[in-house]
């Protein structure tokens, strides 16, 4: 996985030590879990131009973050460490959708357990046993951005990110 300034943050499948994960072959779906700089990480990539990863950049209790990697602008272009807060509708399999506020950038939305907020929390709770997902990002001023991600058998990368940065995971 790496993070540059203005450029993409992603997890490179061709080069590393990736075990598959809900691949369909010809789909694109590819999960990896890999060392990345400090902490672990697990990434869904449904097709090109779009990525779900889970990432732990330093062990501790709240570090673990997901992040919604998209080819198209989210928010205005800003640092790294800047964002915005938006509306996502998420799905998961044929359940009813539920509305959450996540942090944009111009290129990711991410959910987090930091302060007073849980959206990652919310997030797990429901890809911990669900087969598909699908999510729609709100941006302000943009159209909305649908993406679908096949997340079946997503609890083991969970828990094995939350290992990894030693902390205790939200779905057990």
């Amino acid at each position: 996985m790496r993070w540059e300034k203005g450029r993409d943050a992603h997890i490179d499948y061709r080069h590393c030590p990736c075990r598959g994960f809900g691949r369909r072959d010809g789909a694109g779906f590819g999960l990896a879990v890999l060392r990345a700089g400090s902490g672990d990480a697990a990434g869904l990539r449904p097709g090109p131009g779009s990525q779900l990863i889970l990432k732990c950049d330093k062990p501790g209790k709240h570090k673990v973050f997901a992040v919604i990697v998209t080819n198209t602008n989210l928010a205005a272009p800003m640092s790294d460490d800047q964002f915005e807060s938006y509306p996502v509708t998420i799905r998961m399999d044929e359940n009813s959708p539920w509305d959450d506020n996540w942090r944009f950038n111009d290129k990711f939305a991410m959910a987090v357990d930091q302060g007073n907020t849980r959206s990652l929390t919310r997030l797990l709770e429901k890809l911990d046993d669900a087969s598909k997902m699908e999510v729609r990002l709100k941006p302000l001023k943009r159209s909305p951005t649908i993406i679908e991600f096949d997340v079946a058998g997503a609890a083991d990368a969970i828990g094995k990110v939350y290992a990894s940065c030693k902390d205790e995971s939200p779905v057990g």
